[in-house]
């Protein structure tokens, strides 16, 4: 065996799938619409296909840039995913997801949730993510925190924070509130 072949796996071990390049969301540091305008959802057919080709992934993360939580298999795509024995991962901005969607996708196997949360300012987050609302996304956040609480499966859930310089000042209240949840990670990523 050469060198070259001992270090890479014939098939890769961490994927990134986005299952939709479509959101809701307007964020002010986001780039999908200028890279994939309106957006497109991902052929099943064809995710599907890609899944059962894989050997042996270790994590399987569905999405990129887009709000994967609104595809319309999400449940089945976790499934799929789940079946071959890797984590599955999904970031959602949270706040327009529906909770029968959300729950059917933990409950087929989703074992990382990460949550996009830049603020707990109201108004900031109007500024800042241009649709919905923070009331929504504080909803929509309960409602995990409290499946994750009576679940007879775990799954992990944790935070994302972009960090801007107008929304600096928030990263303390955000590590906080991450604490007084129990949620273990807060991953800062600086624009």
């Amino acid at each position: 065996m050469d060198v070259i072949s001992a270090r890479t796996a014939p098939m890769p071990r961490v994927l990134w799938i986005e299952l939709s390049s479509r959101c809701p969301f307007d964020c002010i540091f986001c780039t999908r619409a200028s890279l994939r305008g309106a957006g497109e959802q991902l052929d099943f057919a064809l995710y599907r296909r890609l899944i059962g080709e894989l050997e042996g992934p270790q994590i399987i993360r569905l999405n990129y840039a887009g709000e994967s939580g609104h595809y319309p298999q999400l449940a089945e795509a976790v499934a799929l995913a789940a079946a071959t024995g890797a984590d599955v991962e999904l970031v959602s901005a949270l706040a327009t997801l529906k909770p029968g969607r959300l729950q059917a996708a933990l409950e087929a196997g989703l074992t990382r949730l990460t949550v996009s949360l830049h603020t707990l300012d109201a108004a900031e987050f109007d500024a800042i993510y241009r649709f919905s609302s923070l009331e929504a996304m504080h909803q929509r956040l309960q409602q995990v925190l409290e499946w994750r609480r009576h679940s007879s499966r775990r799954f992990m859930l944790d935070l994302a924070f972009v960090a801007m310089q107008r929304n600096l000042a928030q990263l303390p209240a955000i590590a906080a509130f991450a604490a007084n949840h129990g949620i273990e990670v807060l991953a800062v990523h600086p624009l």
